[in-house]
């Protein structure tokens, strides 16, 4: 069973199992910082919150959007900007505690692969906020259920991530992995 996270502050997962026709999906508030500022009571209910998810769900992979370097220039929301490394720590924390691999799938990646592009449009104002609605669109077009954007990036995230592990299922999604049938 595979888990996908879009980590912050609203973290968005989505599941897939072999006999679900579509994934599952949810989101997870993590809540606000301790009263004295720290993240400590927000760590601990995220990661009791993981380990409920793999145990419940029998999880055997685990994948993540990957953390937005503070070099890339990229705009982050503030609330994330602290929490989301923390976040990747106690996701890699409860895959190893757990055994399961543990893979980190670069933001471009996934979207490339599930809405066509890595790059918003030249002269688009709020990048951000395009992918956003372009990962919700792009659910509802499939037919899955979503009702935030961290659902749909999430799902975007899992759709990559099942797609590298099937080569049948990638070709099944996008040109993209079409030339793995023939290698």
């Amino acid at each position: 069973m595979y888990l996908a996270l879009d980590l912050g502050v609203k973290t968005g997962w989505a599941r897939w199992e072999p006999g679900l026709s579509k994934p599952v999906s949810g989101t997870f508030d993590c809540g606000a910082k301790d009263k004295a500022g720290g993240y400590g009571g927000r760590s601990l209910a995220f990661y009791g919150w993981l380990l409920n998810k793999i145990e419940s769900f029998e999880v055997t992979h685990l994948a993540i959007e990957d953390e937005l370097s503070s070099f890339t220039g990229k705009d982050m929301n503030r609330g994330n900007e602290q929490w989301q490394p923390a976040q990747h720590r106690l996701c890699e924390m409860a895959a190893t505690a757990h055994q399961i691999p543990y893979k980190k799938i670069p933001i471009q990646t996934w979207r490339k692969h599930f809405l066509g592009r890595g790059q918003a449009p030249r002269g688009t104002r709020n990048s951000r906020a395009w992918f956003k609605q372009q990962a919700i669109q792009r659910c509802k077009m499939l037919g899955w259920d979503v009702k935030s954007d961290d659902q749909a990036e999430a799902n975007g995230v899992l759709d990559y991530f099942r797609a590298t592990q099937s080569p049948a299922y990638a070709v099944q999604t996008t040109d993209l992995f079409t030339n793995l049938q023939h290698r």
